[in-house]
């Protein structure tokens, strides 16, 4: 048996892979909305939309390819791990009732059925590829028809016209599949159905399996509240797998175990394990009674758990929605400040909203990838300028800020001197073999702290490890503390092989790689990563043989802030990396 609580955080990691990737395109597709010549005659825009389209299309689907092997090899840990906690769960049941339970590793049925689960939902992720590929492309193919009519038919200017598909393009997301009917799932919103479902359904089926080896007919469903009504009819009650039992009812005619509307059906995080005639049941009568009563109340309003979930998914989905919008419209280099009040007018509503129902806050279901507490200061800045935001929420960002030792501007100073000097010149002499690749690091690395001396910005560059050339730079993002990628960029990652390409950025808080960087340098398949810190220190950075996610590196991070509260920033970054050498395998070196 797996817990309701367990199934849903399943595909969290996978979630935040996607969520940058499709912030990724989702930018691509604003720049290239931006930059578009309209005023073109029309056999001409129709033959250079079809160009655009085409290589748009590519780029997705090599993105998409990047992610393949990550995504895989979390299936199968998160399969096999999900896998072998169910069966841990119901071998103890079958032992308390004295039967004699064989291992796992003999049986070759449930090690069939654990496979069979990695292929099919491994292939699901295949599909997504060319299905987000396409639907992906039909959605900027319309945003770019539907903003050159309104340009050329004079009943809106360029910049309004973009403005429209950008935001339009934002509510939405990135799609992944159309169905007949015309509705169209978001990417996340697939990914999410995938793992729960896939990974789910492939416990419950050696679950079944097992119930067969050990002669175990009846079952008990597990039981949550904030069920589907649908779900909430049959959960925490006793079935026949076999359907012959004449006291308990039909186990898959009862549940729709099998269907995709069922148990185990999509999204569905409902289980089952052994039960026993004489048992002790897990629910009584007035617990499952409660799960469905009208115990919550939200502006006056009584409603059940699922009815509340249901507002608290609806909140969620619009700080997505906002979120998404902001960094679009700076990709397309168009004005943020409305997407930055409707975040924190949503995000107020998401406190209210808690406070009111005793809900806890689901964190990664409104969460934007490349959307951190920098650009959260950046919305504040946005809001203070525009004498929109309360005094005491400008106070918790401030005291934000401060908690971060190296965020100051002063940080980010750089001693121009220095960074002319051999002595810095001399850091970058060994980092590859080839003189003239290094000496191009090194002359990319000084012209990236000279233009960003002073700020909180960060330029980076791509260098062809085998030619020395330079072949990508983005040094126009306006997003602190972050990159965005640009068309110069996508172009040296989609014509280069993978493994060739070293990347070089600067860090302005003088911190070493962080987990963002590294997962960048892994999806993107770059041969090396360089950070050039304003302070004259440099980090080399390669990607290890085990994934994980940002967000899994920053929390160990900020654990260790707290628990390490002597130590610097630096210090604790650093024992992290030290800790992930050994647990994933990434390589990292200060160059003193």
């Amino acid at each position: 048996m797996l817990k309701p609580k367990y199934i849903e955080q399943l595909p969290d990691h996978l979630i935040e892979l996607y969520s940058e990737l499709e912030q990724d395109i989702l930018a691509d597709m604003a720049r290239r909305l931006s930059t578009y010549d309209y005023y073109i005659p029309a056999a001409q825009w129709q033959r250079d939309k079809l160009i655009e389209l085409g290589g748009f299309e590519d780029w997705i689907i090599k993105a998409l390819a990047n992610r393949t092997d990550m995504t895989q090899e979390e299936i199968k840990i998160l399969m096999e791990e999900a896998g072998m906690k169910a069966l841990k769960f119901d071998d103890g049941i079958y032992k308390a009732a004295g039967l004699d339970v064989p291992p796992i590793s003999a049986s070759p049925a449930l090690l069939n059925v654990l496979n069979a689960g990695i292929m099919k939902t491994n292939g699901l992720f295949q599909n997504l590829t060319n299905t987000t590929a396409g639907t992906a492309t039909k959605q900027l193919e319309n945003a770019l028809d539907r903003a050159y009519m309104q340009i050329i038919s004079g009943a809106f200017d360029k910049e309004t016209s973009v403005r429209n598909a950008v935001k339009d393009l934002s509510r939405h997301g990135v799609g992944a599949i159309t169905y007949p009917t015309g509705k169209t799932d978001s990417l996340e919103t697939a990914v999410r159905r995938a793992v729960v479902t896939g990974v789910n359904q492939t416990a419950l089926k050696l679950q079944e399996t097992r119930a067969e080896q050990m002669d175990s007919d009846l079952v008990e469903t597990t039981a949550h509240g904030g069920a589907r009504p649908s779900h909430a009819e049959w959960q925490g009650k006793v079935f026949s797998l076999s359907g012959k039992s004449n006291k308990y009812p039909d186990f898959k005619g009862s549940t729709g175990y099998g269907t995709g509307a069922g148990l185990g059906g999509w999204n569905c995080r409902h289980s089952f394990y052994p039960y026993f005639e004489g048992s002790p049941r897990a629910y009584t009568d007035d617990e499952l009674k409660e799960y469905n009563s009208k115990n919550v109340v939200y502006n006056g309003q009584k409603m059940t758990e699922y009815e509340a979930s249901l507002q608290q998914r609806n909140i969620e989905r619009n700080i997505r929605r906002w979120k998404r919008e902001k960094k679009a419209m700076e990709a397309a280099g168009l004005p943020t400040d409305e997407a930055s009040a409707k975040i924190k007018s949503w995000q107020e509503r998401e406190k209210d909203f808690l406070k009111q129902t005793g809900f806890k806050k689901q964190v990664g279901r409104s969460q934007v990838a490349g959307y951190g507490k920098k650009d959260a200061r950046h919305t504040t800045a946005e809001l203070e300028k525009a004498g929109g935001i309360p005094v005491k929420l400008k106070e918790s960002f401030e005291r934000g800020i401060t908690n971060k030792k190296n965020a100051g501007l002063d940080n980010a100073k750089v001693d121009i001197d220095y960074i002319n000097s051999s002595e810095y010149k001399d850091k970058f002499k060994h980092i590859t073999n080839n003189v003239k690749v290094n000496t191009q690091i090194y002359d990319q690395a000084r012209a990236m702290l000279i233009h960003r001396k002073g700020t909180h910005n960060e330029d980076l560059c791509l260098i062809n490890s085998l030619s020395g050339e330079v072949v990508g730079r983005q040094v126009n993002s306006n997003v602190v503390y972050n990159v965005v990628y640009n068309r110069s960029l996508n172009k040296a990652i989609a014509e280069n092989e993978p493994f060739t390409l070293i990347s070089i950025h600067n860090h302005p808080t003088n911190i070493p790689p962080t987990g963002k960087d590294f997962t960048s340098n892994g999806s993107h398949k770059y041969n090396l990563g360089i950070v050039a810190c304003h302070d004259g220190t440099v980090y080399t950075y390669k990607s290890g043989n085990k994934i994980f996610t940002s967000g899994l590196f920053d929390k160990r991070v900020e654990k260790y802030k707290k628990v390490y509260y002597n130590s610097s920033e630096v210090e604790v970054h650093e024992m992290v990396l030290d800790e992930f050498v050994k647990e994933y395998g990434i390589e990292w070196s200060k160059i003193k």
